[in-house]
């Protein structure tokens, strides 16, 4: 097996197919990596952090976000197959004291129009670490999420910014084809009229927008939305939502005139709608209404921590969001980390320095 030249130090990171239905590619994988993971060898700031094909020295990008257990994420690698009957397996490399910084969030993300692991939260602050504006009728608190950092999001709470500003959500999100997720954790039904959404855009004046929502009223998660002012709205099957960690997806998509939506609860679809439409494209981004909004909408009495939202801009599966749903859900992840490696043949005061 081949060792990539210069880091002295390894673990095998074995991706289950338990949840993979068919072969995914292109997969942004979530490891959640604390330094303890790693047995003291890796750098504070993650630098040396290198992933590979099976082959043992193949690079595959990898986007770090900071190690969980410190409000972070960890990290993510863009996996080229996932075998629906193998799974895969990776090497992670660590230990080199003068390797520079090669994470990449667009290498990782780039099918992402907008991404926001909602890490590194300080009660107070203006803004969160990444640069999301914070606003509440009470404030957001920083909290530990499914994976990584999260915020809480209580009664009146709400995130919000302009959608040209974070994360690379583009100013033109002009796609046939997308996808929402959303990770909660801990929710619990305040009363039955409250409601967590993530926005984007706005429903006045047939502007175009869309919403994905949990609602306690009917326990379902609903999607509405509305290009060029003609509205659907795709709603789950009443009762299937429990009061816990939930991921909440949803997928749109226009075929000729024909749009539809899908909605799902850690990745099984509970409920699918189509309309007509005037529109060729999902675009969300028209001049006057530029912006998201995740938590508080209208209705108070919501409370649970919000720990990721992302939207994807290409048309995607089923499969996709079961294994999504896994990865950033599931105990373990879907990942197990082998025993840590040394290189072999290296001088024992260059496996502890790790310098090359």
């Amino acid at each position: 097996m081949a060792w990539l030249s210069g880091w002295n130090y390894r673990k095998t990171i074995t991706v289950s197919a338990s949840s993979v239905d068919t072969d995914l590619t292109a997969f942004p994988l979530a490891i959640p990596l604390a330094t303890t993971s790693l047995d003291g060898h890796a750098l504070a700031n993650g630098h040396d952090i290198r992933i590979t094909q099976s082959d043992g020295s193949t690079l595959i990008p990898h986007y770090f976000n900071g190690y969980t257990g410190a409000g972070y994420s960890g990290v993510k690698t863009l996996v080229p197959t996932i075998d629906a009957d193998n799974g895969v397996e990776l090497y992670l490399y660590y230990g080199r004291d003068d390797a520079s910084d090669v994470s990449s969030k667009v290498d990782v993300l780039g099918e992402y129009a907008f991404f926001a692991p909602l890490d590194g939260y300080t009660s107070g602050q203006a803004e969160d670490a990444n640069g999301y504006s914070l606003l509440a009728g009470g404030e957001p608190v920083a909290a530990t999420g499914v994976i990584g950092g999260g915020v809480t999001i209580d009664a009146a709470d709400y995130i919000y910014g302009g959608i040209d500003d974070y994360y690379g959500l583009v100013s033109a999100l002009t796609v046939p084809d997308m996808a929402v997720s959303m990770v909660l954790q801990n929710w619990t039904w305040v009363n039955t009229a409250s409601e967590v959404a993530f926005n984007i855009g706005s429903f006045s004046s047939g502007q175009n927008a869309f919403s994905l929502q949990l609602r306690p009223s009917t326990r379902d998660v609903r999607l509405q939305v509305r290009p060029g002012g003609d509205a659907l709205t795709a709603e789950g099957a009443s009762g299937k939502v429990s009061a816990d960690d939930l991921h909440l997806s949803a997928t749109l998509g226009i075929s000729g005139t024909t749009l539809t939506a899908k909605v799902y609860v850690d990745g099984a679809l509970k409920g699918t709608n189509t309309a007509t439409v005037t529109e060729t494209n999902l675009d969300f981004t028209n001049a006057t209404q530029k912006f998201f909004r995740i938590g508080y909408t209208s209705i108070y009495g919501v409370h649970g921590v919000v720990d990721e939202v992302r939207i994807r801009k290409a048309a995607t599966s089923d499969a996709w969001l079961k294994f999504e749903a896994a990865n950033l859900m599931v105990a373990g992840n879907q990942i197990t980390l082998g025993a840590e490696e040394s290189r072999s043949g290296v001088p024992i005061a260059l496996l502890m320095g790790g310098a090359v």
